[in-house]
């Protein structure tokens, strides 16, 4: 009968931590990655132009050099990795948000006090790719929520107690908002290597 109990307790104990690590992201050292996102509107990977000279490395992180695009080439942007510490929004009041879910377009999200929502990677105009109960959502926060948020301008830093258009909890000392996006680009001569010096790089935003 103990034996039974044990493992009934063993089990239950597991549960919860299977539940809370699919309430959180998926993080690898810390960072969320984010394959293949080029993080603004408007942000395109087809041929750019280095204004520039840009070394390229072996790996997103790697100090191994593969490459240099030289100022005036046009290179290929390909893809990109987007490396995001998540913050996270704390639900202090119950509501209901509007977000866009993939299959199924723009849909109503119910929030109950507890829960925790985490802003991921910057898709530009306000909106975020976020994480909520193992579930990736487009959010976009209300420009009260985004005040002084460290790292992009922005915070979820205004409320001081819950309501229904505070619905959020202020954390004082939170988590600074942190992303790195990397680039892989391939050269005029077949060389592919990664950079996160993407400033050196023209024609990226197709509505700029």
């Amino acid at each position: 009968m103990r034996l039974v109990l044990f493992a009934l307790i063993v089990c239950a104990i597991v549960g919860i931590g299977l539940h809370a690590a699919a309430d959180e992201p998926p993080l690898t050292d810390g960072w969320y990655v984010d394959e293949g996102a080029c993080p603004f509107e408007g942000c395109t990977y087809r041929d750019w132009t280095a204004e520039a000279d840009t070394l390229l490395y072996a790996a997103p992180w790697s100090t191994q050099v593969a490459g240099t695009a030289a100022t005036g080439d046009t290179v290929e942007g390909q893809t990109g990795i987007v490396y995001t510490k998540p913050v996270p929004i704390k639900v202090a009041y119950p509501t209901r948000v509007e977000v866009y879910k993939n299959g199924l377009g723009l849909i109503g999200l119910d929030l109950a006090p507890g829960q925790t929502l985490y802003l991921l990677t910057n898709l530009g105009e306000g909106a975020f790719l976020s994480w909520f109960s193992g579930q990736l959502l487009d959010f976009e926060p209300d420009a009260t929520m985004l005040t002084d948020l460290p790292g992009i301008g922005w915070g979820v830093a205004s409320c001081r107690g819950p309501s229904a258009q505070c619905w959020w909890l202020a954390e004082p000392g939170r988590q600074r908002y942190e992303s790195v996006w990397w680039a892989k680009i391939r050269l005029p001569d077949g060389t592919s290597g990664w950079t996160r010096e993407l400033g050196n790089f023209g024609n990226i935003d197709a509505l700029g």
